[in-house]
């Protein structure tokens, strides 16, 4: 009898020895980081090319230009050649983790973009002056971690921006983007809204949705389309968003940041 109550004594610690391990490393409890995509050229007039440095050792990186079924998408073996604006998803994979989250990259063809200059309604704060208003024109996007290009980036802390915008060529524009930083964490976020004018005359209008808590900074490019523009210069109205609830700041105005303004004629 004393035997058998040590053996089933030895079997209950045992159990509970197991219980309180510590769980297995594997993809239960890691994710991937998401896959850092390097796009040296995000506006283009011919081709461009999209590289993924390596990460995680025996990790697979995938990639589509729709963020769906990615685990069924195309290797990516190398560069990544692209011919037309769109956005490519990449995502990836490794037996040991879960799947990465999903990086998003935007790229622009400019080939059509019409010649433009940019005027400042407001000077922009002195600390992110950046080139000025050449900046707005020069088809060269900021960085995402905007302290590293400051040449790119205009910063306003104001609650109305308004820009002119004065346009070249015989060709009506029929579309309008503009190049904005989302970085929640910094107190930057789109704007609110963005209304585009000619001679008091709303021709385009976009607005943005609420920003969601713990979101990662992104590079925004904000496509308004234009209806029944003329050659008359182009006003953009741009309202700044205020700090959500969740937000430190609740409530604040949040910053207004701006790389590029593009404007397209009508197809």
């Amino acid at each position: 009898m004393k035997s058998r109550n040590s053996i089933l004594c030895c079997l209950v610690l045992g159990a509970a020895m197991l219980s309180a391990q510590p769980p297995a490393i594997g993809h239960a409890l890691f994710q991937l980081s998401p896959p850092a995509v390097n796009a040296p050229e995000p506006f283009f007039e011919d081709s461009t090319i999209l590289e993924v440095l390596r990460g995680q050792e025996g990790t697979l990186y995938r990639y589509a230009t729709v963020a769906e079924g990615l685990e069924n998408a195309t290797v990516v073996k190398g560069a990544v050649t692209a011919r037309e604006s769109g956005t490519f998803y990449f995502q990836g994979f490794h037996p040991d983790f879960q799947p990465s989250p999903i990086e998003a990259v935007t790229i622009t063809d400019v080939a059509r973009a019409l010649t433009i200059r940019v005027a400042l309604g407001q000077p922009p704060s002195s600390s992110y002056s950046g080139k000025g208003a050449q900046a707005l024109s020069n088809r060269a996007r900021g960085g995402l971690q905007f302290r590293t290009t400051p040449d790119e980036w205009l910063g306003w802390e104001v609650g109305t921006l308004r820009l002119q915008i004065y346009f070249e060529g015989e060709e009506l524009p029929g579309k309008l983007m503009l190049g904005a930083l989302d970085d929640t964490a910094a107190w930057i976020f789109p704007p609110k809204e963005v209304s585009a004018y000619q001679g008091g005359r709303l021709i385009g209008r976009w607005s943005s949705r609420p920003a969601d808590k713990g979101q990662l900074a992104a590079l925004r490019l904000l496509d308004i389309p234009l209806a029944g523009a003329t050659a008359e210069p182009i006003e953009l109205e741009v309202q700044a968003a205020y700090l959500p609830d969740w937000h430190d700041g609740a409530g604040q105005r949040a910053w207004i940041f701006l790389d590029e303004v593009l404007l397209f004629p009508n197809d």
